[in-house]
Parts: structure tokens; C-alpha cells; sequence
């Protein structure tokens, strides 16, 4: 008989089968609702709202090739654009493949792949709350449980870390495989069989950490439950586990042969020293991310944001009453453990401790023997960089115990005050729980779910190469990526290839050596893309000046350029170049742009530094080029404010007020002291060493002739030179760090701090999100809170 004609002569089998489906359904509805309020406003903005614009835009294209490439060439899925010409590059990190075929569906109605991101990131969290249910369910036949359990695990101070990271918090495989385990045991069927092996698969699909992380302990669990259960001796089990096991492993091979090869080729292994700086200490369990309104800024100072451990207080001290809320306090050790033993819940208590145990010693990865005999011996092991991640272990084993434990307070408050039913009890620890990881409103940032106008015109392209963007390393490029569907080659990933690290080594050589050229052509690559926007201004005149040799020389060819307005109001400014060995039928189609100036900057500080340009970058500019230093914040605030000028008065009035601001100057006892005894010769040569130029870059031999014949003034000289595109260029972000420590923290920058900013700002971040940064800071917070 089928299925369907079992059911229609069994009506109370249909009607059970029915209500076992609207039960879990509502479970999980219970869940989402829990979701949406312990992350509001993010169901309103899920169609862009991000934790950040690096991980988030990452897995965005890593789910959308997944699903793509699932219904073009499924044979050749590690075969991604991204790393052009690598071979097996979606192999580079974490494909998240497990989290793409769930989500196959969104894709399939048009859904924005950034928009896709967002939404399987929320469904995260009751995903894995259910799941957790489900285990504490199976393992206790306890509703209360189960809730608190779920909750626990669901909403972990940790995962609001890695929002971005869809594969990592899409941890509801775990548990998930965990009670396949245990169901396949008490009930060897094959059935439960061929659940446990979907499970399993669908865990290393989605997440090749947690696939790692889950073998010790799941292993154990597996010994565990055939010892409790005396499965041993049931050759029907040997038989059927082996056989399950042995299909999901076919299945997984041709997903996991890629991993393999390129890490095999490339060397993809993690070194100690990179294991260690993610290996925990005791600081990182009670060390909590800013978001977290209860415990904010607790641990943070010791804490790496990759190193925030703390599961909350309730969820430790409940577990701590699951094993001591069984007996009378004075009760030994040895009693202790028979009860727990003789207790209804004894399996569980084992599997919570297993885990808890398990997790604990692994976070400390190279400070501990455990995770450092695992990277010395087992190679598996050696691929994963974060060991501080085998906490996501324990608090498998903490979620269980943490819902026995509540269980257990409920009901000795109960036999004191029986009017408190237990379930109330329960409700009442899990909205505690929730209240202490409450990280609403939580804080997001709006993506770019939509392409540019760059991005459109090379959809409609057809390309022989691969396109490389400038500068390299952003993971935006991978977001567009999936707009425009072709090969490119300043990707990011878990693993680069050399390839990535030789771009980036002669794009920030001074000058850039036609050898980036050569390398360009090699590729081959069809396009050089050059977002303005995103290129320090030190680097851009760099990069014009190779361009320029490389127009000249005619093996590029300017093609285009485009301009987006962002949502800060930033305008973008987007230059396409073909490489005219690749691409020689490419043509030009635009006027290539006018050289750079520093008027060009004004869009990266417009608003966020009051009066940067007018005022405060001029500032610096004198101080840096007459006395080679950078003002203090005690003598710069004087001079910001006596320099006299009113932003209505318009361009004239301030280039008229820089006059005579530099008239007086030059009056000032200090630079006379100076330069009074030098003469024309000397003064020019002096400013220029301060400003770093070279005598052809500020034209040095005009300068001394306009001194000596009369037609310039030391005053006028000084004017010229602070105006110099070049020196304005190179001296702008150095600038733009001070500005921040003496707009926000309202001292002088030390300098461990400033060399961090600095390097942040020239490398990878945008401007817009280093004030953002700076807003946002502890000291900041404090010197709000102060006043």
C-alpha cells in the first residue's frame, strides 16, 4: 500500500500526521516572531539591510553562483568567476552551498541576490532555535526545555557577530544532526537511517567549519547512545549506518574533491601563528560584542570582534543548576552523581557536559593541548583559522543543560509557592534570557542590492579575459559580480591565490611599474575597472600616472566612465579601461577624464568634518609645510578659528581670506625665526623638503625666478605650494585621520593609533565608514557620556 491509501483508511493516523505538522510549524512561527523582535527593525530592511559591506556582499555571490551555476553547469559548480584564470575557485572559502539549495526558490522569483543574503540570514535564527528544540525535545520530552534550550542557542551574543557570515550562523545542522544520531539509534530504521544521512550532508554543505568542529564531539555522542541503547550487538544497525554513511559520503565527494585539489596546489593550510591570534583566553568568555545592550563593552577591551565568547549569565548559571538543583546542598559528589544518574534526564546531562567540555578546551585552539594536537596530527584540521569557533560546541552542550537547568529551578520554586505553575516559571527564565541578549534596535547599514551603471555596461559586454578592479581586494566587486556574470580577478575570499597578492604588491608600488602591465596582459584580462571613489588620493595620482603611460603606449584604451550617486549622497565616479591585447576591437566612447585635483576631494569629506577643506585641511597644510610636522591640537584650534571666512561668501571670498591668512603668516615670530636669515634659494628648497616634493612636481626653478625678479612674494610662494595638487593629495589622508582625533576625541593622536587609522583608511576602508567608526567608538561614547 502507499502512503496516500494508508492514510485514507487510517483518518486518526491523517489527523495525528496533521496536527504533528501544524505543531511544528507553530514551534518555528514561535521562533521567527522571537527573531523579528529580538533583531527589529531588521524584517523591514531585509531586502538591504547588512551588518556590513565586506562578508555580506561575499556570500551573496557565493549564494547566487551556487544556485546559478546548480542550473547551468552543475558538473563544473566550483568553477566560479571569481579568481580568473584559478582553477576550482569557489574551493577558495566556504562555498555555502547547503544555505543556497534552501534558498534556490528566492533566486528562482527574481529575488536580488543581496536581498537573498539578508533573508537567509535572518531565517538563521529561528532555523536554529527550532532545531534546538527539536534536540532538547527528543532528549527530554520536555516542552519547557526545549523552549529555553532553543532560545538559548538561538539568539547567542556570538552570532550577532557574524551576521554577515551566513554559513557560520546557519548552525542549525548541528543539533539538527545530533538528534539524527540519537533517533537513528533508539529506532534503527531506515528511515531514521536515511534522515541521518541528509542531515549529515546538508551539515558539511552548508558549512565545512561546523562539518570539522562536529566530528569529535558528534563521534562521542554516537559511542554514547550505542552504549545507553546497546545498539552494538544489532547487526540491523552496523548494517544499515554503514550503508547510510557510505552514500552520503558518494554524495559529498564530488563536493569535497575541489577543497582538496586547491589545497593541495596552493598550499590553502593555516600557519600556528594565524591559528593563534584567533585562539581564546579566558578574557574572551566574559568578553561581549558593543551591541549587546546589558553587557556592553564588557571583555571588550581584551576582545578581538572575532573573539567575543560570553553565552550570557543566565544560560551559564542554569546550567550550573542542572546538575546541582537535583539534591540537597550538602549532599556529596558521589551521591550527586547517582542522582543525576538515576534522574530522568541523565542522557542528557552527559550529552550537555560532552559538549560543554568539548567546545571549552577547543576555543583555546594553540593555548591548550587539545586543539593543538588536533592541528599537528589530523590535516583536517589545519584548513580552519578561528579555533576560538569550537565555542559554537560548547554552547550546544550549555543550551541543553541551561533548559534542564530551568526546568529544574521551576520546579523547586513550584513546591515552595505552588500557585507558580512551572510552565510560567519557564516562560518567565525564557524571556529573561531574551532580555539579556537583547541587541535591538539592531544596528545595520543599507547595501547595494542594485547594479551600477559600470556593472550594467559590462553585462552587455562580451569579454575574451577577466576584468580586475582597482583597488583590489573590495568585496563589492563581488557583489557586482553577480550582476554582471563574468570573469574577474580582484576577488576575496578565506584563500588567496598569488595571483591577488602580486596585483596588489605593484598597484601600491610608487611609481606603479609597467610590469602591472605586462601582468594584465598575461592574465589575460579584458578590463581594468578603476573605482575613483575607493582609492586614496595619494594612490590615485599613482595610478593616473600609470594609466596615462599605458593610454600612451597604446596597450590601454579608455573606454567609458560612469557616475552613481551612493546613499550617503557621495557622488561615484567609475573609469573603464580595456587592455588592448585582449580587446582590440574595444572603442572609446567618452572623453578620458581630466587629470586629478584636490577640488576633486571634496565629496569624501563633505559633512563629515565640519569645514575640512575651507579651513582645517589649509591649516594643516601651512603647519606641515613650514614648520614638516603636523600641528597639535593645542596650537591647531587657534588657528582654525582665527582663520576668518563665511561658506555663503563663496569660492573668491576663501581664496581671498587664504591670503590673507598666509600674509600673516609669514609675519609670525616662529616662521621668521626660520626662514628670515635663508635666501630665495634656500626658502623654496626648505618648503619643498618639508612638503616632499620634487623640484619638477612644484616647478621649483619658477619659484626662485619669481622671488629674484620680483613677481612673487615669500607670502605668494608659500600660497603656491599649499595648493599643490600633489602635496594635497599625498598629505590627505593623514590629514583626514588627525582632523577625526581632534573633531571626535579632542586630543593629539598617539602614534600606534594614528598608524592604524592610517593604514585602514589607505587599504580598505571607506571614508564615509572611518567617520562612521570614529562616531561610534568607546572613547567617543565616554566623552559624550561625560559631558
Amino acid at each position: 500500500m502507499t502512503r496516500d491509501e494508508i492514510l485514507e483508511s487510517n483518518p486518526g493516523k491523517r489527523l495525528t500526521l496533521a496536527r504533528r505538522l501544524r505543531r511544528e510549524i507553530f514551534i518555528f512561527l514561535g521562533f521567527l516572531i522571537l527573531t523579528a523582535v529580538m533583531t527589529w527593525p531588521w524584517v523591514r530592511h531585509l531586502r538591504d539591510g547588512v551588518k556590513d559591506e565586506n562578508d555580506s556582499y561575499v556570500f551573496s555571490y557565493l549564494l547566487w553562483w551556487d544556485y546559478h551555476q546548480t542550473f547551468h553547469d552543475p558538473l563544473h559548480l566550483y568553477q566560479a568567476t571569481i579568481f580568473y584564470p584559478y582553477h576550482d575557485t569557489l574551493a577558495f572559502g566556504e562555498s555555502g552551498y547547503g544555505v543556497a539549495l534552501l534558498f534556490f526558490p528566492l533566486f528562482a522569483l527574481g529575488l536580488r541576490p543581496l536581498t537573498v543574503q539578508c533573508i537567509a540570514a535572518f531565517l538563521s535564527f529561528p532555523f536554529t532555535g527550532y532545531c534546538m528544540f527539536r534536540l532538547a525535545r527528543t532528549l527530554s520530552a520536555s516542552k519547557p526545555i526545549a523552549w529555553v534550550a532553543g532560545i538559548v542557542f538561538a539568539f547567542l551574543p556570538c552570532r550577532f557577530q557574524y551576521l554577515s557570515m551566513v554559513p557560520t550562523i546557519f548552525t542549525g545542522w548541528i543539533p539538527l544532526l545530533f538528534e539524527a544520531v540519537v533517533l537513528f539509534v533508539r529506532e534503527r530504521s531506515w528511515k531514521r537511517a536515511s534522515w541521518l544521512g541528509v542531515a549529515f550532508v546538508m551539515n558539511v554543505l552548508t558549512s565545512l567549519t561546523w562539518f570539522i568542529l562536529t566530528l569529535i564531539p558528534l563521534a562521542l555522542t554516537a559511542i554514547i547512545v550505542v552504549a545507553l541503547h546497546r545498539a552494538w550487538r544489532d547487526r540491523t544497525f552496523w548494517l544499515r549506518a554503514a550503508t547510510t554513511l557510505s552514500a552520503a559520503c558518494l554524495v559529498l565527494l564530488p563536493f569535497l574533491l575541489p577543497f582538496y585539489r586547491v589545497s593541495r596546489a596552493w598550499h590553502f593550510v593555516r600557519t600556528p601563528a594565524e591559528v593563534q591570534v584567533f585562539s581564546a583566553h579566558l578574557i574572551n568568555w566574559v568578553a561581549v560584542d558593543q551591541s549587546n545592550r546589558l553587557w556592553k563593552n564588557l571583555g571588550a577591551a581584551a576582545a578581538d570582534p572575532e573573539m567575543v565568547l560570553f553565552p550570557g549569565l543566565l544560560p551559564p548559571l542554569l546550567a550550573l543548576g542542572a546538575l546541582f538543583l537535583i539534591a540537597p546542598v550538602r549532599t556529596n559528589v558521589r551521591n550527586l552523581f547517582k542522582r543525576i544518574r538515576s534522574g530522568p534526564y541523565f542522557e542528557l546531562s552527559v550529552y550537555g557536559f560532552v559538549w560543554i567540555v568539548i567546545g571549552f578546551m577547543g576555543s583555546f585552539g594553540m593555548n591548550l593541548f587539545f586543539h593543538r594536537a588536533l592541528f599537528n596530527f589530523v590535516p583536517l584540521f589545519r584548513s580552519l583559522r578561528v579555533a576560538s569557533r569550537w565555542a559554537m560546541i560548547c554552547y550546544v552542550g550549555l543550551a541543553l543543560l541551561a533548559g534542564l537547568g530551568a526546568l529544574r529551578l521551576a520546579k523547586l520554586l513550584n513546591r515552595q509557592w505552588p500557585r507558580l505553575p512551572v510552565s510560567l516559571i519557564c516562560a518567565a527564565l525564557a524571556i529573561a534570557i531574551l532580555f539579556e541578549q537583547r541587541v535591538a534596535p539592531l544596528p545595520l547599514i543599507r547595501g547595494e542590492p542594485d547594479p551600477d551603471q559600470l556593472t550594467l555596461y559590462l553585462k552587455n559586454k562580451k569579454v575574451s579575459g577577466g576584468i580586475v578592479d582597482l583597488p583590489p581586494g573590495r568585496h563589492r566587486y563581488l557583489l557586482r559580480a553577480a550582476d554582471h556574470g563574468h570573469p574577474f580577478v580582484s576577488a576575496t575570499n578565506s584563500f588567496s591565490p598569488p595571483l591577488e597578492r602580486q596585483i596588489e604588491t605593484l598597484t601600491m608600488s610608487q611609481p606603479i611599474p609597467d610590469q602591472f602591465l605586462d601582468l594584465l596582459e598575461t592574465i589575460p584580462a579584458s578590463y581594468l575597472a578603476i573605482h575613483s571613489s575607493f582609492v586614496s588620493p595619494e594612490r590615485r595620482v599613482e595610478l593616473e600616472s600609470f594609466l596615462r603611460r599605458g593610454v600612451a603606449t597604446r596597450r590601454l584604451r579608455f573606454v567609458k566612465s560612469f557616475q552613481d550617486r551612493l546613499r550617503s549622497g557621495i557622488l561615484e565616479t567609475n573609469d573603464l579601461y580595456a587592455v588592448v591585447k585582449t580587446e582590440p576591437a574595444a572603442q572609446s566612447e567618452g572623453p578620458q577624464p581630466p587629470p586629478f585635483s584636490f577640488a576633486g576631494l571634496e565629496p569624501l569629506f563633505s559633512g563629515l568634518v565640519t569645514n575640512f577643506e575651507e579651513r582645517s585641511f589649509f591649516v594643516y597644510r601651512l603647519y606641515k609645510i613650514s614648520y614638516g610636522r603636523a600641528p597639535l591640537f593645542a596650537e591647531f584650534m587657534p588657528g582654525v578659528q582665527s582663520f576668518k571666512h563665511d561658506p555663503a561668501n563663496g569660492t573668491d571670498r576663501l581664496a581671498e581670506s587664504q591670503v590673507l591668512f598666509i600674509e600673516a603668516w609669514v609675519k609670525q615670530p616662529e616662521f621668521k625665526s626660520i626662514y628670515d636669515s635663508l635666501n630665495g634659494e634656500g626658502y623654496v628648497d626648505a618648503l619643498l623638503a618639508h612638503a616632499g616634493l620634487t623640484s619638477s612636481e612644484a616647478q621649483r626653478e619658477a619659484l626662485i625666478r619669481g622671488l629674484r625678479e620680483g613677481t612673487l612674494t615669500r607670502a605668494a610662494v608659500l600660497q603656491l605650494l599649499v595648493d599643490n595638487d600633489l602635496f594635497g593629495a599625498r598629505e590627505f589622508n593623514t590629514a583626514f585621520v588627525l582632523m577625526h582625533y581632534f573633531a571626535y576625541f579632542q586630543r593629539d593622536p598617539d602614534d600606534a593609533g594614528a598608524h592604524f587609522w592610517l593604514y585602514k583608511l589607505n587599504h580598505d576602508m571607506e571614508h564615509r565608514h572611518f567617520t562612521e567608526a570614529f562616531a561610534a567608538s568607546t572613547e567617543r561614547q565616554l566623552k559624550i557620556e561625560q559631558k
